[in-house]
């Protein structure tokens, strides 16, 4: 039936229609734009290729449309320019790998005057998700969690074509200068400070798997830093109370199906897409993809409150199966 004819015969009853449906779309999601769906699509088309093209700016641009369609990529472009033009002068100036690895911090967090934010990181809540780990919300505020700001830092390097990668580590993330003889790792929660591979194995308690896996420890594909922004977006929207507006719940459960098929092996990404299943009322996908999650967790040597959150997760949605 067309909401159209409900009241024929009153002439506000079309406008009164309207704009109940107006503002029944604003509040819950309901009339998602065309172009959030072309947004969605090529993060599947994305997920699916063998090969990924495109530079890891433009990874984090394709995640940032799918919420905002209509991002200012070229401002945000001329920010990361700004920033790299910096790096690469004071990069010429260095001498020892060690004084060229801190050159970045520097310009990051002296001379653009980044930081990380008191509060603690919303890894459980997904809290501020779009202001502290996407990019155009680290870029405006100029601050960020382990995520955002070890996006800047390997965006600035990727233009000024320094040895950089993004690592994902249990629950974190840094980056890592890859010197002939040497690695770097840099914690950008910590104004970019400087640190050893085995000083970050050991203060991580990296198990032995986690080290020779191919989740952590080791540089990031495009596909991988696609799905650390896909991952923490969906996370963030999904944990809001009012819902995951501005996308809907089938929206969020494909999604949710880009996110493991990008790492299937990461327990982080596991848990969301269960999460997001379990809220979609999928139950049955939801138990399978917590088990993977704990699973992988227990092989990889999660955080033992980590693990602890995993285990209540899969308990709680195979009692709802």
């Amino acid at each position: 039936m067309s909401c159209l004819r409900l009241f024929p015969r009153h002439p506000l009853g079309n406008l009164a229609i309207i704009l109940f449906y107006l503002v029944f779309s604003a509040a819950t999601g309901f009339g998602q734009t065309k172009e959030h769906d072309t947004a969605i699509a090529e993060i599947e088309r994305l997920s699916n290729a063998r090969n990924v093209d495109g530079s890891y700016f433009d990874m984090a641009i394709a995640a940032t449309r799918i919420y905002d369609p209509a991002i200012d990529e070229a401002s945000l472009q001329l920010q990361i320019d700004a920033m790299a033009k910096a790096a690469a002068t004071a990069w010429g100036k260095a001498k020892t790998p060690a004084e060229k690895a801190a050159t970045l911090s520097k310009v990051l967090f002296k001379e653009f005057k980044f930081r990380n934010p008191r509060a603690a990181a919303p890894i459980l809540t997904g809290e501020g998700i779009l202001d502290t780990y996407a990019l155009p919300g680290v870029l405006k505020g100029k601050a960020g969690y382990c995520e955002g700001l070890s996006t800047i830092h390997l965006l600035v390097a990727e233009k000024a074509k320094l040895p950089v990668s993004i690592i994902n580590l249990p629950v974190h993330t840094m980056c890592r200068f890859d010197f002939d003889d040497q690695q770097i790792y840099v914690e950008n929660t910590r104004q970019g400070a400087l640190r050893s591979s085995k000083f970050v194995e050991t203060i991580n308690n990296a198990s032995k798997a986690a080290v020779k896996s191919k989740v952590y420890f080791k540089p990031l594909t495009k596909k991988q830093f696609l799905n650390l922004h896909v991952n923490a977006l969906i996370y963030g929207l999904i944990m809001q109370p009012e819902g995951p507006k501005p996308l809907s719940m089938k929206q969020m459960v494909t999604l949710a199906e880009c996110t493991e098929r990008m790492d299937p092996k990461r327990p982080e990404s596991l848990e969301t897409a269960a999460l997001i299943h379990f809220k979609a009322g999928n139950n049955e996908r939801a138990a399978e993809l917590i088990d993977r999650t704990v699973a992988a967790a227990k092989t990889l040597g999660a955080p033992n409150w980590v693990h602890s959150h995993y285990l209540k997760m899969q308990k709680q949605y195979h009692a709802a199966k």
